[in-house]
């Protein structure tokens, strides 16, 4: 499972997929009893560690990663190569 503090896309990524905690907006007394809560249902614990773990096979699996990255270049290249004229002269220079 995962345990974040703080704000920010994770919180989505995380309540949407249910795959761990988030205690960013609460004190250290809440959030600490947040954990306590959360590790002592072992169902949750299991269900959050395999969405996870399937969270990040399916999203953030490296090999993946670097496909879309590969595809991204690639286009890129590609739009430029058929319309270089699209690079401004700032490029050459």
């Amino acid at each position: 499972p995962i345990l974040i503090n703080y704000g920010g896309w994770m919180v989505d990524l995380i309540e949407n997929h249910q795959c761990g905690l988030v205690t960013w907006q609460l004190s250290v007394d809440e959030a600490a009893q947040a954990i306590v809560d959360f590790i002592s249902d072992p169902e949750k614990l299991k269900k959050a560690g395999q969405q996870a773990r399937n969270l990040a096979e399916t999203q953030f699996n490296r090999d993946k990663l670097a496909d879309q990255l590969n595809q991204v270049l690639l286009s890129s290249i590609n739009q430029l190569v058929k319309s270089p004229e699209s690079i401004t002269r700032e490029y050459y220079d």
